[in-house]
């Protein structure tokens, strides 16, 4: 049987956090703006149809209360839906946006990123934590059948990857001087992309305890695909990422292991299995 969970915490630059960490495998978080309440629900709606228990998999939406320049704004956050399977952390960041060339360390998802990582380590303990999407299906059900027995256990940064061995275009930083002049770079490195990813739970750890913390700049995929280049941690691109700007649209009672931009009738369409069945 569930457990159920109204939770609804405020972060307020200092973390309240349990004394005794809450144990689980996956603890997946999902950063959200305060409107976007129906992509949500439809996350919501398969993980509850999904009956996870605690012990198995936590389910938090990380919503920002902050906007407008140096984040001097706050956004009512009243509004914001409580699950009864999940939880809602509101953080002190940016709640939409993510600011193009701009070095103040306010863009909107990556300060939710690093801030969901250290409520995370900070109140649970588990294997691997995911970084959701409000419009990403991932499939817990093949991740824990097909995925999680085969890839290592920790160092771990899984997704699909985008390679920077080349001029990428729309990663040089000669486009944002601001920036350039604060990583001293000519173009950014390799991540994955932003439809979601998976930490190890040591990888989470560690950036989550990182003494100075990082830059909070720009596009989050990016960003995080920065701040863990330097260290010994296996950048995994992983099959079963599925873009459909790419690869058109995903097929019928296919295996994905994670579907980006989904649509409220694929919404609608996934079966038991986690396959999309139209």
């Amino acid at each position: 049987m569930k457990t159920k969970n109204y939770d609804i915490i405020y972060l307020n630059n200092n973390k309240p956090f349990v004394s005794e960490k809450i144990k689980t495998e996956v603890v997946m978080f999902v950063p959200s703006p305060v409107p976007w309440e129906s992509r949500r629900k439809a996350v919501y709606t398969q993980f509850e149809r999904e009956q996870w228990t605690k012990e198995k998999v936590i389910l938090i939406f990380i919503i920002g209360n902050k906007s407008g320049e140096k984040l001097m704004n706050v956004v009512n956050t009243s509004a914001v839906v409580k699950y009864p399977y999940a939880s809602n952390v509101i953080v002190d960041c940016r709640d939409q946006g993510d600011e193009y060339d701009n070095p103040d360390d306010t863009s909107g998802t990556t300060c939710k990123v690093y801030e969901a990582l250290k409520y995370i380590v900070a109140n649970y303990e588990s294997k691997y934590v995911w970084r959701g999407a409000d419009d990403s299906f991932v499939n817990l059900r093949y991740f824990f059948l097909h995925v999680e027995p085969t890839i290592p256990k920790s160092r771990l940064y899984l997704g699909r990857l985008r390679r920077t061995t080349s001029p990428e275009p729309d990663l040089m930083l000669s486009n944002q001087p601001r920036l350039q002049s604060v990583f001293g770079i000519y173009q950014f490195g390799q991540y994955m992309h932003g439809m979601g990813f998976l930490l190890s739970y040591d990888v989470a750890d560690f950036v989550a305890s990182l003494k100075i913390p990082p830059h909070l700049t720009w596009c989050e995929d990016v960003m995080v695909g920065m701040w863990l280049l330097p260290f010994q941690i296996t950048f995994m691109d992983y099959p079963g990422f599925h873009e459909p700007q790419t690869f058109g649209p995903a097929e019928r009672n296919r295996d994905y292991l994670l579907i980006h931009r989904m649509t409220h009738e694929q919404w609608q369409q996934i079966d038991e299995n986690g396959r999309l069945n139209f």
